[in-house]
């Protein structure tokens, strides 16, 4: 569901909007995610490498 929230709407409008949304989003956990990334290499030479070009 898309929402557009813009400076027109007043205050009363934009919460109204905001609680028709639907309360049954499921949070993703992004935690599992963390730390899987195998770089080859030194990390701060390959980040000063990128930030080169």
């Amino acid at each position: 569901m898309k929402v557009v929230v813009n400076k027109k709407l007043n205050k009363e409008k934009s919460e109204e909007v905001l609680l028709s949304l639907p309360n049954n989003i499921k949070p993703i956990e992004l935690s599992k995610f963390a730390g899987k990334l195998k770089w080859k290499g030194d990390p701060l030479k390959l980040q000063q490498k990128w930030r080169d070009e």
